[in-house]
């Protein structure tokens, strides 16, 4: 790798392996999935294509799964010791990217990491006033979020409020601007370029002027039904109708929620009160309302669940 600073990144693995159905033998790449409400952006695992499995291929993002790097790269670019969960991988990325450092996938399998979290202990289960902590996890997580939306100045944040200083904010290398036309992703006004919604790789030797960059808006679907409003159980669903509309009942999307996503849903139930239901949504138009209607296998729809969506949608 003839790069400055060259360092490797990746996710391997899946949510749904066991030892008895074997690993994966592909390699992964990490793809842009949405900007969250609180302003941190997700990422989606997905197989490489046999022609990108020569030899290292640019990333945009960093994964907290797996990291190879120089012991350099660890002073220079230290963990935030006041991020809480999410934010991080993004805050290093873009960080690590104005200290000098060009990000890779690694084309081969290098490491597994076990990630399923079915019936097992979570970080904010004992982070909590009473087991004698000064904050609730989500007073703790909340705070984390501002502190990203600080250091990358989004919805109206002053990045002068903190100061991060040399350990924890950019480097002198490049800059935020060099990022963002780097990896098609515009923090200030939350949106991407198409060349990140078409998940094509970056180019370290083709780097766009960040003026020339058409910005497409990301908007952050992201609302909650009760539970008493769904149908009781999963069992004979075949599949959910879940749509998002503009002011004039335009459809802007439209996802099928077939029965392994309702399960995991159900299974899951982030929030013991209301299921909930993120979808990343690229256009123009503000979307005002959506709706859920439930496909029951022998009965065919349920009745309608519409209702209008947050105002302050970001």
């Amino acid at each position: 790798i003839t790069s400055y600073k060259p360092w490797l990144e990746g996710t391997d693995g899946t949510d749904d392996y066991t030892f008895e159905n074997g690993f994966e033998t592909e390699p992964w790449k990490m793809i842009f999935d949405r900007f969250i409400p609180e302003g941190a952006i997700f990422f989606l695992p997905t197989n490489m294509e046999p022609d990108e499995q020569r030899e290292p291929m640019p990333s945009r993002f960093y994964s907290a799964h797996f990291c190879f790097a120089s012991g350099q790269m660890c002073r220079e670019v230290p963990h935030d010791p006041n991020y809480y969960f999410h934010g991080e991988e993004i805050s290093i990325a873009a960080r690590a990217f104005t200290h000098g450092y060009d990000l890779f996938h690694p084309h081969k399998i290098i490491a597994y990491h076990e990630y399923t979290r079915k019936g097992r202990p979570h970080h904010w289960d004992d982070c909590n006033k009473e087991q004698g902590r000064e904050h609730d996890w989500w007073e703790v997580n909340d705070m984390c979020h501002r502190r990203n939306r600080i250091l990358f100045g989004m919805d109206g944040e002053d990045p002068n409020t903190i100061n991060f200083g040399d350990e924890y904010g950019w480097g002198n290398e490049r800059t935020l601007k060099d990022y963002e036309a780097y990896s098609g992703i515009n923090f200030e006004k939350r949106a991407i370029t198409q060349e990140v919604m078409d998940a094509v790789t970056p180019n370290y030797k083709n780097i766009p002027n960040h003026d020339d960059c058409v910005w497409l808006k990301n908007w952050c679907i992201d609302f909650f039904i009760p539970w008493d409003e769904l149908p009781e159980t999963h069992e004979d669903t075949d599949f959910w109708y879940v749509g998002v509309h503009d002011a004039d009942g335009k459809e802007l999307i439209r996802q099928d929620f077939h029965i392994d996503k309702i399960r995991e849903i159900y299974d899951e139930r982030q929030d013991p009160h209301a299921a909930r239901f993120p979808i990343g949504l690229v256009c123009e138009e503000r979307p005002v309302s959506y709706t859920v209607i439930p496909y029951i296998k022998d009965k065919g729809w349920l009745d309608k669940i519409e209702k209008d969506l947050d105002p302050n949608l970001k």
